[in-house]
């Protein structure tokens, strides 16, 4: 097992914050994901149980697959789903007995639509649809996962919706209309550890390496003063199981 006392993230300029939840609109029910305030609790009140048959208004067929949790603004609910002919969702008990094959498997051969649909609250009914990205992530993801698995968020006047598989965030108007989109890419660093020792890491963030699709960017610096939010996902290089523990992380200006 490693151990990371500290994991120091270092840059010329640079602001952490953290969003515990999105302003909404009056017009917004549901937000973002566990609702408005975060906490999965709805004002509104709703039935204590429901079913397939019991107290259900209306089900619709989304085409492809995917984790994330829809919202709602106004009479529009909004979700979104990861198209593709080689990948479906399975249910947790089953994808949990296909690991051996997970293990065993390769990122998609064909490239996956990645949409946005945008539903009637009333009825269930498909308003629009919206293909924001095309692409073949690197990597593969477990049988019971999705590569839709971030849910979107609204402000009650546009719908924000980010695939991290090809590291695409875009905003769109309740019409689904195009606002704006940015093709965020990923930065990553590496580093060693000590088995059965801690040891700390210094990440200075002008370092790292943008990445797309898996593959390194040339000449695609990151600016520290661009830096507003920070992710971090730690990974081993070789396949199978790890353990990894880490005492705390701290994002700091030279300066500090």
């Amino acid at each position: 097992m490693a151990r990371i006392t500290a994991v120091v993230l270092g840059a010329a300029c640079f602001s952490f914050t953290v969003s515990m939840g999105l302003a909404a609109s009056p017009d917004s029910q549901w937000p973002q994901f566990r609702g408005p305030s975060g906490n999965g609790v709805a004002a509104q009140p709703h039935p204590s149980q429901w079913n397939a048959n019991k107290n259900r208004a209306w089900s619709a067929d989304i085409a492809g697959g995917g984790w994330s949790s829809p919202v709602a603004a106004g009479d529009r609910v909004f979700v979104t789903t990861a198209v593709s002919q080689e990948f479906s969702p399975k249910g947790f008990g089953e994808g949990v007995s296909s690991m051996r094959s997970f293990f065993n498997s390769k990122p998609p051969k064909e490239p996956i639509s990645f949409e946005v649909h945008c539903l009637s609250l009333s009825d269930g009914k498909l308003l629009w649809k919206k293909e924001v990205a095309s692409g073949k992530p690197a990597h593969k993801i477990h049988p019971s996962n999705s590569y839709a698995t971030e849910s979107p968020a609204t402000d009650g006047k546009h719908i924000y919706a980010y695939f991290a598989a090809v590291g695409v965030v875009v905003c769109l108007d309740l019409d689904g209309e195009l606002v704006w989109t940015r093709d965020l890419g990923a930065y990553r660093s590496k580093f060693k550890t000590k088995k059965d020792e801690w040891i700390e890491v210094h990440l200075p963030v002008e370092e790292f390496a943008a990445t797309w699709f898996g593959r390194v960017i040339p000449n695609q610096a990151l600016d520290p003063t661009e830096v507003t939010g920070l992710g971090i996902l730690l990974g081993d290089k070789k396949a199978g199981p790890f353990k990894l523990e880490i005492d705390w992380i701290k994002a700091f200006r030279p300066s500090e």
